[in-house]
């Protein structure tokens, strides 16, 4: 007789966070990054091939959400330079975006540790600079 498998109970403590940037990171991992992300928005199954994370800068600084070591969930830290009054506001910015965490995942209350975690990084990373 066949019974259905049963899923391991998931555990916060095999949580863990990793703040990598984009042009440093294997193509397996970002492999890993795009399936997430297309999984987590649900674009259509058609999409799952393209690429995601290459479409952005290598200096985009990368949250990756692991549970037992494997990457879960991703967020996305972009630096953005533009042509404004530093006497009125920092020229350089960080734009957040790209908060994904795979669909078998989500529910764990995983979120709010996981953004925490990306602007300490950013912070760690690039300064006290804005954030969007």
């Amino acid at each position: 007789d066949t019974k259905p498998m049963e899923r391991e109970p998931f555990s916060k403590k095999f949580v863990s966070y990793q703040m990598v940037i984009l042009s440093e990171i294997e193509d397996s991992v970002r492999s890993v990054i795009d399936r997430i992300i297309h999984r987590a928005f649900e674009h259509p199954e058609g999409q799952h091939s393209q690429p995601y994370a290459r479409n952005f800068p290598g200096e985009t600084a990368l949250c990756l959400l692991k549970y037992k070591e494997t990457p879960i969930g991703v967020a996305f830290g972009e630096p953005k330079t533009y042509p404004v009054d530093p006497q009125c506001f920092p020229p350089k910015q960080l734009m957040i975006h790209s908060i994904a965490i795979d669909p078998a995942f989500q529910g764990n209350k995983l979120c709010y540790g996981f953004v925490k975690h990306l602007v300490q990084g950013l912070r760690k990373h690039f300064g006290k600079v804005p954030m969007y």
